[in-house]
């Protein structure tokens, strides 16, 4: 299974420089061609990826499947999803960097998205999701309920308990 997101997603997302930084070992700083096939940032895009697949089966809302199909703006958001998780990676591999307060706040709101898809207080943009989160409430209607002719409307109130009907009388 490839990344749900790929070096050229997260030059999009994020300064190029930067990232470089993160994934040279040796002080040269790599560029955006040489980011293309960083062994590095596709472990961390990689890991990222499982990361999310991990939480979203967990929650039991999604599936591989479902997840590698997304288009449109749903497949905007898991990339990003996938670049912040894999930029952590990249940030905590120089811990000097990511000891910052700023990291921390980074790394709660990024987990944070996560358990809101992870829970289902928010969705991807598939028809299956978004109706298995939509409660609907059915059964008989006040009338209906009056109209089975039960024993307690026979005999009147003075040998059951007064019915407390569903939406009122």
């Amino acid at each position: 299974m490839t990344a749900y997101a790929t070096p050229a997603d997260m030059i999009e997302r994020y300064d190029v420089r930067p990232i470089g930084d993160l994934v040279a070992d040796n002080g040269v700083s790599v560029d955006a061609v040489g980011l293309a096939t960083n062994t590095k940032l596709l472990t961390a895009l990689a890991d990222a990826s499982g990361e999310i697949d991990s939480a979203l089966m967990a929650g039991g809302r999604y599936s591989v499947d479902q997840l590698a199909a997304l288009t449109g703006n749903s497949l905007s958001y898991l990339k990003r999803l996938t670049c912040e998780l894999a930029r952590i990676d990249l940030l905590e591999r120089r811990m000097e960097l990511g000891n910052s307060e700023e990291f921390g706040k980074f790394t709660k709101l990024t987990y944070d998205k996560l358990e809101r898809l992870r829970t289902g207080e928010n969705l991807f943009n598939l028809p299956e999701s978004i109706k298995a989160s939509l409660v609907s409430a059915s059964g008989p209607s006040t009338l209906a309920i009056e109209q089975l002719n039960l024993i307690r409307d026979r005999v009147g109130n003075h040998y059951y308990p007064q019915r407390i009907l569903p939406y009122g009388r």
